[in-house]
Order: structure tokens, then sequence, then C-alpha cells
């Protein structure tokens, strides 16, 4: 993992009120790294639900109000932290996708 992208991640993910060190963030912030995350690469937006049901399963969203979600199978999303299942138009959207497992660098 580069520092210089945790960093950057951790400093956004601040500034944008979304997570906090204090709150796991570095923890969040290392999951979404170790996952194939790139700050490098231009962050994908979806701004539909429709859009949020195409991604495939095990793809990772950060929605409009902060919510780190993971789609589990389609219209099955589960919250960070949580095992409560949540379907595809409880996300506040937009969301920017973290993390596409069909997408490589």
């Amino acid at each position: 993992m580069n520092g210089s992208e945790r960093e950057a991640l951790a400093l956004h993910l601040w500034d944008e009120g979304i997570v906090r060190p204090e709150d796991f963030g570095l923890q969040i912030i290392d999951a979404i790294l170790a996952d194939g995350y790139s700050i490098k690469r231009e962050p994908r937006e979806v701004t539909t639900v429709a859009e949020l049901d195409a991604l495939p399963s095990g793809s990772v969203v950060l929605s409009e109000v902060g919510g780190i979600w993971e789609q589990w199978r389609r219209n099955d999303w589960r919250e960070t932290g949580s095992q409560m299942r949540h379907q595809s138009d409880d996300i506040a959207l937009p969301a920017t996708v973290v993390l596409d497992p069909e997408v490589t660098e």
C-alpha cells in the first residue's frame, strides 16, 4: 500500500466530513486500498438505482451522505459494520464507486 495514497484518501474523506481517523477511518481506508482502490483512477459516479443494480456483486460505493456500502448480490446491499440488508433505493445518490471487482488497472 502506498503511504501517499493512504494519506490522500484520508484527507479527502476527512475534508468531506465522511469519516474521521478516530472513527475507525484508517481501518476503513486501509481496507479500501487493500481491495484495489487507487486515487489515480478517476472515480466513477452512479446517479440512479439502475446504475447501482448494474454493478457486480462485491462492488463498494460511498454514498452522498458518507455511508460505505457493499453489494452482496443484486439489490442486496450492506452498510459497513452492519449485517442488515438494504435495497439499492435505500442508498443516497449520487454515490462514488470505490471498488468494482471487474475493473482492473
